[in-house]
């Protein structure tokens, strides 16, 4: 994030490039100030800001995009084992380390559940850079009942120290949840 100098250096050939020892614009006039000579010029500045919400994301905060969930198997099996890959998004620089939740619930309450960092606890949301994906798995031991009810997959994200989550913003910028939720075939 901020201003950014832009500088360009000798590459290529054509309009925007170098070409010989000057820079040109599309119609093939040269950049001022980048005469012969130099290797570099400054040829303007950037903003760089967070990486937008891709289309269909649920949008923790601002700061992270849940892009998908794969399922595997695709419906819960009493006694089996549940894997679910989250694929993340950085939408901004983050200085927290948050905690992922991912839940199997009924109408009972948690069925089963796993909380850890990112990538089994080795790779912390404040490392991830701006518009950086992540697949990150987690492994769910489901118990060997499993009655007949309606199933959801919650996937949140909370800061450990005060167990504060990060709130799912709708397209207007306003909380609408604290987790994402999916429903389950069993």
């Amino acid at each position: 994030m901020g201003i950014h100098t832009l500088a360009s250096g000798r590459f290529g050939h054509g309009a925007g490039h170098v070409w010989g020892d000057r820079l040109t614009w599309g119609t093939g006039s040269p950049v001022a100030g980048c005469g012969r000579g130099g290797t570099s010029c400054k040829v303007g500045e950037v903003v760089v800001s967070g990486a937008a919400v891709p289309e269909g994301a649920t949008n923790f905060g601002d700061q992270i995009a849940l892009l998908d969930v794969q399922l595997d198997p695709p419906t819960l099996v009493p006694g089996g084992q549940q894997n679910v890959t989250v694929q993340w998004q950085a939408l901004a620089s983050l200085s927290d380390d948050y905690t992922v939740f991912v839940q199997v619930v009924n109408s009972g309450g948690v069925v089963v559940q796993v909380d850890s960092w990112p990538l089994q606890g080795t790779y912390p949301t404040s490392q991830w850079r701006i518009g950086e994906v992540i697949r990150d798995p987690y492994l769910l031991y489901l118990p060997a009942e499993l009655p007949e009810d309606n199933y959801q997959l919650l996937i949140g994200l909370y800061r450990l120290a005060d167990l504060q989550r990060v709130p799912v913003l709708a397209e207007q910028g306003f909380p609408v949840d604290d987790k994402a939720t999916f429903p389950l075939a069993k």
